[in-house]
């Protein structure tokens, strides 16, 4: 019998992927959002409309269900304040109680690496790395895998992805800043030296990851992220390139810097958030091993590919994009502030 699969926030820039995935592999899909799926796989999916901090909507939404997959999360950008903890956490409580009445047979959690303490040079990030949640978000994502960590005990077979910040087609937020700078030619700001290693997850390797997920690792946390990356300057170096553009680097005081943004944050007048200017001059290594051995997977992106890709993507969609203005990966951020450093380069 096909396996019937729910997606929360299958409408969203992760959620598409993932949906395109499993109907690429003949599965039933079911998606769960507040907005349409995309027109590509529209007719292809059952939609249900709603919000994940409705637990009628969300039970509904369960029946007759096998795997869930739960991708609903207000990302970073949104400054959501209190709905971090209502959505990433409440939501997943929503979703967790239904699949439990509905006896879905297995739920697939993707958290986020925003739980992690911030690492030292050197470090490499594993599983068992100390937690110290990054901003309200990370706050809420860790909140959520408490609550998954609950709803185990009561028999339910979940797999917690922890993945990498993710880059694929379709992907803007903060991301379609950088490409309409590259696209311009206009100056790239970096903080510190830029040498920091530092691993993206490509969408399409963690769609593959959370299915095979559904079989595969119920009761643990795997860490899911590119094997093959470079530094964080080393790899925007090669995407500009590649994109033929006149765009030069330019590094900043990383403490100076993370002092301004963090007041230019709680004013609201720039769209980076304590997860961006606590983290992008840190050095991100992550040891995937575990993920490979539990679920016989392997990654097959480099941050390179993942760049070329989306950046492609982005250069034939842009003109549409930049009347999409919002506060999901979906969506071109508000450049605030920072579009006086445009003007200027």
């Amino acid at each position: 019998m096909t396996e019937t699969c729910l997606v929360t926030g299958g409408s969203g820039f992760f959620g598409t992927h993932l949906v395109r995935k499993l109907l690429e592999k003949k599965r039933k899909v079911r998606v769960f959002d507040i907005a349409e799926p995309e027109e590509g796989v529209r007719g292809k999916v059952e939609f249900f409309k709603g919000d994940i901090r409705d637990f009628d909507s969300v039970n509904k939404t369960c029946k007759n269900i096998d795997v869930v997959y739960h991708t609903v999360a207000v990302v970073p950008i949104s400054k959501a304040g209190k709905k971090f903890d209502e959505i990433n956490a409440g939501g997943t409580r929503n979703i967790l109680e239904a699949a439990l009445r509905n006896k879905v047979k297995s739920f697939v959690h993707i958290s986020s690496t925003a739980i992690y303490k911030v690492p030292k040079k050197g470090d490499v990030i594993t599983e068992d790395y100390p937690i110290m949640p990054v901003g309200d978000y990370g706050r809420a994502k860790y909140h959520a895998e408490k609550i998954c960590f609950e709803y185990m005990k009561k028999g339910l077979n979940i797999t917690i992805l922890r993945p990498r910040t993710i880059i694929g087609t379709g992907r803007l937020g903060i991301f379609s800043i950088l490409f309409d700078w590259i696209r311009r030619g206009k100056n790239i700001y970096i903080l510190g030296n830029g040498n920091n290693l530092f691993s993206y997850v490509s969408a399409s390797d963690l769609a593959e990851a959370s299915i095979l997920a559904s079989k595969k690792g119920f009761g643990l946390f795997l860490n899911i992220g590119a094997e093959e990356y470079g530094t964080f300057k080393g790899d925007l170096k090669k995407l500009v390139r590649y994109a033929k553009s006149k765009s030069r680097f330019v590094t900043i005081n990383a403490e100076l810097t993370r002092l301004i943004l963090q007041v230019l944050d709680k004013i609201g007048l720039s769209p980076l958030t304590e997860w961006h200017y606590k983290t992008v001059d840190k050095e991100y290594v992550f040891d995937v091993s575990k993920a490979k051995k539990v679920l016989g997977w392997k990654p097959k992106d480099s941050n390179e590919r993942m760049f070329k890709d989306t950046y492609d993507w982005y250069l034939k969609n842009y003109k549409q994009l930049d009347k999409r203005i919002g506060t999901t990966h979906r969506f071109s951020a508000k450049q605030g502030i920072l579009k006086l450093l445009k003007l200027f380069s």
